[in-house]
């Protein structure tokens, strides 16, 4: 699908890391690579997921083109549209929120595991 595509081209362009979190993401056949880099919990992994995150909300009219689609990790997105019916925080203030409970250590349940040190897209091959 067409987002499918805009979800994986941003994907790549951000070095396979969420835009709020900046964890490794991962996406279709890269799963089993990433697992292997980081030796996550397989509990833990589905948090990673890569996301087409709409940086306007579709609820608030945003569409499905490039510069308004960002790769996030299924946890980031869930938490920033949880509950927020037709009012999702701006992802610039809800990044800057994401990354001071990063520092914290109060954000993702995944984070432990993962060394922000990593290069993004361990284990996977970006396509050329």
């Amino acid at each position: 699908t067409r987002l499918a595509k805009l979800r994986s081209r941003a994907f790549f362009a951000q070095q396979c890391r969420c835009i709020y979190c900046h964890l490794p993401i991962w996406e279709g056949p890269y799963k089993d690579r990433l697992v292997s880099a980081l030796g996550i919990p397989e509990s833990l992994v589905p948090y990673l997921q890569s996301t087409a995150e709409h940086l306007v909300a579709q609820q608030e009219g945003g569409p499905d083109v490039p510069v308004n689609i960002a790769a996030a990790c299924w946890w980031c997105n869930w938490k920033r549209h949880a509950h927020r019916h037709n009012c999702a925080p701006d992802p610039v203030t809800f990044q800057a929120e994401v990354q001071r409970l990063m520092a914290a250590k109060r954000w993702h349940p995944a984070a432990r595991w993962v060394s922000k040190s990593l290069p993004g897209c361990a284990g996977q091959s970006v396509p050329a």
